[in-house]
């Protein structure tokens, strides 16, 4: 165990589940993440990893100012970092009175990591589900991938995938977008008859 640098939560020594983390300013912020009682941990205080001094910190957030609320906490979520902000999608938390698992609220939080304050961004993910796969690209297109899903206490495993734009794309992508979305068949076209109907080469690239 690294050195703790201040006074930490009783069950932080306890470990956690499905947490997620994420590089930022040479620290290591931790988000969510099951206890081990079933629980799931809160977003208004981060345990952070100093890499450069080898300690744990504990960074306190700021709520949402529109309604003075942080995330649920939750577990089998995903985060996403696109340039200073984080973005948390899903999960699920227990509800340790009735002994159920439930989906969080269905919407997109996200951190501003220069002055930690949240904000709960009025969108909602078609299919809400935990324990699925996130990633985004350059172009700040986050895009989601199956996961579980539970309607009335019943948990159902699916295989959609989604996608959603968090920055504003270059004209030229969206162009980009349009073109393989109305014609699909050109991902499988010769890159060299795509260059002479000209195709810029920095997406024809992207075909593989």
């Amino acid at each position: 165990m690294h050195r703790l640098n201040q006074s930490y939560p009783d069950d932080f020594l306890t470990g956690r589940y499905r947490q997620e983390v994420l590089y930022h300013d040479n620290k290591l912020y931790t988000f969510g993440g099951g206890k081990i009682d079933g629980d799931a941990h809160s977003f208004e205080n981060l345990p952070v990893f100093n890499i450069e001094t080898e300690n744990w910190e504990f960074i306190s957030t700021f709520a949402d100012v529109k309604t003075n609320t942080f995330p649920e906490k939750r577990k089998f979520h995903s985060c996403i970092k696109i340039n200073e902000f984080v973005y948390v999608f899903g999960g699920m938390h227990c509800d340790l009175e009735n002994n159920v698992f439930r989906s969080v609220e269905n919407c997109i939080w996200r951190l501003n990591m220069v002055n930690l304050r949240w904000q709960r961004l009025d969108i909602k993910i078609p299919c809400l589900t935990y324990f699925h796969a996130a990633c985004s690209n350059d172009n700040g297109q986050v895009f989601i991938h199956g996961g579980v899903k539970s309607v009335n206490e019943t948990n159902t495993r699916v295989n959609h995938l989604y996608s959603i734009m968090l920055k504003i794309p270059k004209l030229s992508d969206i162009c980009w977008t349009k073109l393989i979305v109305n014609y699909p068949k050109i991902v499988y076209m010769n890159k060299k008859y795509l260059l002479s109907l000209g195709i810029p080469y920095e997406f024809i690239k992207r075909i593989n």
